[in-house]
């Protein structure tokens, strides 16, 4: 039997995740929903037992609370059960989330007036307390619903004002244990809320095409071909600093509308973040107005298509996306101006100073696969790929894993000079930060830099090392790093030198850094993925003229021979 005094606070626990369309979710992500939803379930029948009995001024029927707890026991079993083992993170013992969440919230019901059971004034005080805390959590997770069917970033202000203004009241009438303890008793409910959802992680990208409009669209006529450009805002995602996320849609040479296999393209631009001073820490030379304002046709036009498309000289360049575009592929170009490496999930952006005023938020990925989501619904699409160079790397990585929740799987991602490998890609940055020859200036990128993205990949496995030492062969990824790369410390110029770690395993600092990857694909049966580490490239070698481009047709033609399917219906 289970001490009911840990059972109060459960009231202040209801989440209930609607998701329209669960059951046609794969097993994986529906997974994540059920489990929201148990845990949901277990919070209201622990509320109406406790409910029951404050209004009665008695203690919780610890009998009640038991049979509750059993029935979440047996309801997460058979979640579990029915996903055949695909429950990413796998838990098993339901108890323990109940627990984890109970010794969460066991503080904040002391610091409101500790049991229930005298029935004088000041318990009347403390128990509405505790009901209007139970209340903003309701307020609170009911936003955060409706937020995740809408495809937005939920907003708490209005349940932070409900529950200040609930407790002022109740103090001004006087015989309260507790005084001015609103905001205390706010900040300690949202961290246990945050802890019980990252044990159940929805891993789902809550994302909206609602604010999607086309802006303006140009013909590009080129060596006899004309190619109609389409260019789109996305109002419901401001950037960094100001504007709004925008894309980018080239269609097939000569012959717009037609059914096409769609090359998404995440351009590169490095990573920056705000540290707790408000300083900007990014790659080499760039600021904070790098790429946290709004990117203009004209910017996708000059600086991400006909740049690494065209040489300077005039001439077409033979890069990985020109061979796309002569194949007859439609082309997306996505926005980077939050600057996270098209990661983001619409959490705030830490340590923003918002010189151009407005609530600023993370949202690469969502505006990304926005974008993507938008394009398929919009222009006839069948086999759907994404390649990325440098941030784009790491985006088209985190696209991918994230409409895997979804059961959506692309058909291949190019990956060019960047991967998230932790820890070596951590260890790496702190012994070469500030040196001439490295990419980053300063700052602390294991926690600063990560905290910008604001959500713990490395903590849940989704990084490559991990998911492909799990199994993951569902969607062919091919990783391209060149041992000059200054973002592994390669080494261009000579300048950096190899670190004892490399030196002793015989390999050089990039090959050192991502070895950790290389053996997971080289240890996984018939693996899909392909590790290419080039001794004599550099960083980004998919955009120039570079033999690296006919190792790229040689992957994709390895994917074409498995006749892959349409990737959206």
């Amino acid at each position: 039997m289970r001490n009911s005094q840990l059972s109060i606070p459960i009231v202040l626990f209801s989440l209930v995740l609607t998701a329209a369309g669960a059951t046609a979710l794969e097993p994986a992500a529906r997974c994540q929903v059920d489990r929201h939803k148990t845990l949901g379930w277990a919070a209201k029948c622990d509320a109406a037992v406790v409910f029951r009995a404050m209004r009665r001024f008695l203690p919780p029927d610890a009998d009640r609370l038991q049979r509750c707890e059993d029935r979440f026991v047996s309801k997460f079993a058979k979640i579990e059960d029915r996903a055949n083992g695909t429950c990413r993170p796998a838990l098993g013992d339901a108890t323990a989330v109940l627990d984890a969440w109970r010794a969460c919230v066991q503080p904040v019901a002391a610091s409101l007036g500790g049991p229930m059971g005298v029935g004088n004034d000041t318990d009347r005080c403390q128990s509405t307390k505790v009901k209007a805390a139970g209340k903003y959590a309701d307020c609170r997770f009911t936003a955060q619903s409706k937020a995740h069917r809408k495809g937005v970033t939920p907003d708490f202000s209005h349940c932070d004002d409900k529950l200040e203004a609930e407790f002022a009241k109740l103090e001004r009438r006087g015989s309260c244990a507790t005084m001015g303890d609103a905001a205390t008793v706010r900040d300690d409910l949202t961290e246990c809320f945050q802890a019980a959802s990252g044990q159940v992680a929805d891993l789902t990208v809550a994302r909206t095409t609602d604010q999607i409009t086309l802006v303006e669209s140009r013909t590009l006529n080129r060596d006899g071909h004309s190619f109609e450009l389409n260019f789109y805002r996305n109002e419901a995602y401001t950037c960094g600093l100001s504007g709004n996320y925008t894309f980018m849609v080239v269609e097939p040479a000569n012959n717009p509308g037609a059914e096409r296999p769609l090359w998404a393209y995440l351009h590169g631009g490095g990573y920056g973040w705000f540290d707790e001073d408000q300083i900007y820490q990014a790659v080499k030379t760039q600021t904070m107005n790098t790429f946290n304002h709004e990117e203009t046709f004209d910017d996708f036009i000059d600086k991400h298509l006909l740049y690494n498309t065209v040489r300077p000289d005039g001439e077409v360049m033979s890069s990985t996306l020109t061979r796309r575009i002569q194949e007859g592929y439609r082309v997306l170009f996505p926005a980077l101006c939050d600057h996270d490496n098209y990661s983001g999930r619409g959490t705030p952006y830490p340590n923003n100073p918002n010189p151009n005023g407005g609530v600023r938020q993370v949202n690469g990925l969502q505006a990304t696969m926005a974008a993507v989501d938008y394009t398929v619904a919009q222009y006839p699409s069948t086999q759907v790929f994404a390649h990325g160079t440098s941030a784009g790397s790491l985006g088209v990585w985190t696209m991918s894993q994230a409409y895997i929740e979804e059961g959506v799987y692309l058909t291949a991602v190019v990956a060019d000079s960047w991967t998230f490998v932790p820890p070596r890609l951590f260890d790496m940055f702190d012994i070469f930060v500030g040196q001439e020859g490295y990419v980053f200036n300063g700052g602390d990128l294991r926690t600063d830099g990560m905290d910008k993205i604001g959500f713990p990949y490395e903590e849940l496995g989704i990084h490559p090392i991990a998911k492909i030492n799990g199994g993951f062969t569902a969607v062919p990824h091919m990783f391209i790093i060149g041992e000059k790369d200054p973002g592994c410390a390669g080494y261009r110029g000579g300048i950096l030198p190899t670190i004892p770690e490399a030196e002793a395993a015989g390999l050089s600092n990039c090959g050192w850094m991502y070895d950790e990857l290389v053996q997971a694909i080289d240890n996984q049966p018939n693996s899909p993925h392909i590790f290419d580490l080039s001794p004599t490239g550099d960083h980004v070698e998919t955009n120039r003229n570079n033999p690296v481009n006919d190792r790229v047709d040689t992957f994709l033609n390895g994917v074409w021979a498995t006749n892959p399917p349409h990737v959206f219906p």
